[in-house]
């Protein structure tokens, strides 16, 4: 029973049995509390007999909030003791912390608390002349009618609900109400007599929480990843998502254990050792994952765990992502391919070949068995290029790769390490072995022919690697070999021996020099053509820059060493390219004045990279090919004789080439006009001498060379 009451008191359930008694209840009515729990009121209140005279007892009634009767009994026959007990029903009413209220038949408030009177914002003399209705909420007022009616029809004993009510200031009150009908001994409705409790706040805080979940519902639902929510180890919640990943219903993921539904059989112990440490460290990130989906396929996953805190510190369990990214596992694994391997013969690039090399030979020398290298190279394939084009030469080549490919055997590698040379690593196979597979390459090659090209031949060098002290030397070995077995004939395999090593010493430092020179420019060539493959626009760009250089130079009287040396720089003048983006060589409008800075750096960075390569003054040619006569080019800014003449030479040679191709910034230029660009450029970009020298070159009347149509304006690549 609550606050002690000094009058006897009963508390009844709605039935009206009595579920307490006070003391001073228990000794009015002369039973003990068992005596009185359970049993009707009018039953105990009608038999009791004080003193033995009998006795009239009456009842005060007052509805509670949690729907129990508060009962206060009172001794008919003494008007001081029914004053008293009224004062004290009169005091719980009025003092009572939660509203209260007496209305008549009709729902006009008859009698009001002051918590009541707080609850709604307004006075008592505002409410007594309000009914209830009236400040009830407009959207609850239909509602309130239709159980007012159900009690007033004998449907309910009475009414409990939330609601709402207006204050005056026009804002909402939440309230639990509890009103009971009383009637009179007809079953008259008379009154009715009400408590509310205030749960405004309790609601707001309620609504706070469930937008929260919203919220945080509809961030798990948007989400593109997989979710997890873990407790221990058991799952407590997850997304579609995560459904839509692995493929089991959320009912079948929802408190499963470790491990876990998507675990294959196979992962579940490094999978395990991973999550005791990510539990340990409390949080951990690993794309190294695989998975499985209830249909039995596998995929790489991403997955993060991270330990939850509420208040305090206390853990929360873990929050776990889970994203599949078996798609840029196979672009990654793409790439590493494409990074080791040529496009063009689909065998092992140069990369490749050297890293491939290295292991091989790094394990051959573990376990103590031999291995042998073998490179070889097309005999005359500049004469295919040269006479069939290069797309002819690209088919050749790829013929090649899939010839050299058929006869490589398990555990063997073969690779192209340049523009027509290949390279063979073939483990646990001595020096004649690997001479008996070069030479059936050799007649493989040699005995069927290429579509439109005919016959072709290779030559071969073979080396040992117990005669090499490490892997550069057993290349170098090989690829001297090769130098020889092009220089006594070509169309043969020659084997580097312990028999033959004493000739080749003979005159090996010049040959290997020239073995060792003739591979570094082999590599330039390539990357120039890399360069080209960059920009599609620009193929051959190169090659038809170093024949018109080498003829311009040949018409200024140069010797044929100086015409041959200008040629070979003329190739490779634009191979400092390589450090342009494909986005900048391939961008059709203007560049920005960082691309220009950047563009500008290539005649240098070829410079550095050419060095060991061209000699100097061939370096310096390429260094000065985008100088102007009037010095405004760059990157020095020289003007005149300040340029070497080979540089002024290959500037006409590329600008010609550039003014009459198509390119993605521009359309080529008729003959005439680039003809005439040429003459309103001498003096200013062009060297007066190189470029009188081209016009005499291209005639005055060779309008019959007139490239593709269109017009742009000129722009130096």
């Amino acid at each position: 029973m609550p606050t002690p009451l000094p009058a006897p008191a009963l508390v009844l359930d709605q039935r009206g049995l009595i579920v307490e008694a006070n003391d001073l209840a228990v000794e009015l009515l002369r039973r003990s509390r068992d005596e009185l729990i359970g049993r009707a009121v009018a039953e105990v209140v009608e038999g009791a007999q004080p003193d033995g005279a009998p006795l009239r007892l009456t009842a005060l009634r007052s509805q509670q909030i949690d729907g129990t009767i508060l009962c206060l009994l009172q001794v008919a026959h003494g008007d001081e003791l029914a004053e008293d007990l009224v004062s004290y029903f009169d005091a719980a009413f009025d003092r009572a912390p939660i509203g209260m209220a007496i209305l008549d038949a009709d729902g006009g408030y008859l009698r009001v608390n002051d918590a009541l009177c707080a609850m709604f914002g307004r006075t008592r003399a505002q409410l007594v002349c309000t009914r209830y209705n009236d400040i009830t909420h407009p959207d609850d007022r239909e509602r309130d009618s239709e159980l007012a009616r159900k009690v007033l029809n004998g449907e309910l004993d009475a009414v409990q609900l939330e609601k709402r009510f207006v204050k005056l200031d026009g804002s909402i009150v939440w309230a639990i109400a509890n009103v009971t009908c009383l009637r009179d001994e007809a079953g008259t409705a008379i009154a009715w007599v009400g408590q509310w409790q205030d749960v405004t706040a309790h609601r707001a805080v309620e609504g706070q929480l469930r937008r929260e979940r919203d919220v945080s519902a509809a961030m798990l639902a948007a989400m593109h990843e997989g979710f997890c929510h873990i407790d221990g180890d058991k799952i407590t919640q997850v997304n579609d998502a995560m459904c839509q990943l692995v493929g089991w219903t959320r009912e079948e993921i929802v408190g499963h254990s470790w491990p876990y539904l998507w675990v294959p059989e196979d992962e579940i112990e490094q999978q395990t050792l991973t999550r005791e440490r990510w539990q340990a460290e409390g949080h951990g990130e690993s794309e190294d994952f695989v998975l499985q989906r209830k249909d039995g396929r596998r995929f790489n996953a991403s997955i993060t765990s991270a330990r939850a805190t509420g208040p305090g510190g206390k853990s929360l369990g873990y929050v776990v992502t889970i994203r599949d990214v078996s798609q840029r596992k196979r672009h990654e694994a793409e790439l590493a391919r494409q990074a080791t391997h040529d496009t063009l013969t689909g065998l092992i690039n140069h990369r490749g070949f050297q890293e491939r090399l290295r292991d091989e030979v790094a394990r051959c020398r573990r376990h103590g068995v031999t291995l042998s290298l073998v490179i070889l190279d097309v005999d005359h394939f500049k004469h295919v290029n040269d006479s069939h084009g290069h797309p002819t030469g690209d088919r050749v080549l790829a013929e090649l790769g899939r010839r050299f490919r058929a006869m490589t055997r398990g555990g063997e590698h073969i690779a192209r390490v340049g523009g027509e040379e290949f390279a063979w690593i073939l483990p646990a196979t001595d020096g004649a072995g690997a001479y008996a597979a070069a030479e059936r390459a050799r007649r493989a090659v040699e005995r069927l022919p290429f579509e439109g090209v005919g016959h072709l031949t290779i030559s071969a060098g073979v080396c040992e690697l117990g005669l090499a002290g490490d892997v550069d030397e057993l290349h170098r070995m090989a690829d001297i070999a090769l130098y020889w077995a092009k220089d006594h004939g070509r169309n043969i395999v020659f084997r580097y021996t312990p028999k033959t090593a004493l000739h080749l010493e003979a005159r090996g430092d010049r040959k290997a020099g020239a073995g060792e020179h003739r591979l570094r420019v082999r590599a330039m060539h390539a990357l120039a053509r890399i360069v080209e493959q960059g920009h599609p626009t620009s193929d051959g760009h190169a090659e038809r820059v170093a024949d018109l250089a080498a003829e311009l130079a040949e018409r200024l009287h140069w010797s044929p060493a100086a015409v041959r040396s200008l040629r070979d720089a003329g190739v490779l003048h634009d191979v400092g390219k390589v450090i342009v983006p494909k986005s900048t060589l391939l961008k059709p409008g203007s560049f920005t004045a960082a691309e220009w800075a950047q563009m500008r750096l290539h005649p240098v960075v070829g410079d550095d990279m050419l060095e060991g390569v061209l000699s100097d003054i061939q370096r310096a040619w390429v260094r000065g090919h985008h100088e102007r006569w009037d010095g405004r080019g760059y990157p020095a800014g020289l003007a005149a004789d300040a340029i070497s003449q080979g540089a002024r030479i290959l500037s006409v040679a590329d600008a010609w080439d550039v003014m009459t191709s198509v390119r993605v910034y521009s359309g080529a230029l008729a003959f005439d006009e680039a003809l005439a660009e040429v003459r309103r450029s001498t003096g200013g970009q062009f060297d007066p001498s190189v470029a009188s020298v081209l016009v005499e070159l291209l005639g005055e009347d060779a309008v019959a060379r007139a490239a593709t149509k269109g017009r742009g304006e000129p722009r130096s690549p």
